[in-house]
């Protein structure tokens, strides 16, 4: 699914298996990790421009369309994965 042409983003709790899928398919991401490696690799999604990391606690519906929003209309995120998978 997330190699359809149609989907523009996805919602994860950052674990390896969908960051590698979302990434494969050049799908944006918004993660909110729960335990184990999620936290780190959330982090470093945010930090390479390739998603955008929300806590789960405190979470708020504005927090969560803000993201969304910025995920479908920053170009940013599509393109830094571009680059990802050029390498």
């Amino acid at each position: 699914m997330l190699a359809s042409p149609k989907c523009r983003g996805f919602i994860s709790h950052g674990g390896l298996l969908g960051i590698q899928e979302g990434t494969m398919s050049g799908v944006p991401m918004i993660l909110m990790p729960i335990f184990a490696e999620q936290d780190f690799n959330a982090l470093r999604l945010e930090r390479t421009g390739r998603g955008i990391k929300l806590e789960v606690h405190g979470l708020t519906e504005k927090d969560l369309t803000d993201a969304i929003q910025e995920i479908l209309t920053n170009p940013r995120y599509a393109t830094n994965l571009e680059l990802v998978d050029k390498l």
